[in-house]
């Protein structure tokens, strides 16, 4: 078997924003290996939790831009 991992990283700086996740939140947890293909140029957010571990949120370019221009953050589940 072949693994192939491809990153091709544009752009890194910080972001000031508060995120409060709601209750109503879908959450999806996926067996090992599990991948996503993303077709179009997405914005990483990495989020410290605790002192040792991290997440990301993941969201397509245009949904970045209405993100940092200081928009209400609404995330529900679907």
């Amino acid at each position: 078997m072949k693994k192939v991992t491809v990153k091709q990283l544009k752009t890194m700086h910080n972001l000031g924003r508060e995120l409060k996740i709601s209750d109503n939140s879908l959450v999806t947890e996926n067996s090992s290996g599990y991948n996503i293909e993303y077709c179009v140029d997405t914005i990483e957010v990495l989020i410290g939790i605790g002192k040792d571990h991290t997440a990301s949120l993941i969201m397509d370019k245009e949904a970045w831009e209405v993100f940092k221009s200081g928009e209400n953050i609404h995330i529900d589940g679907l």
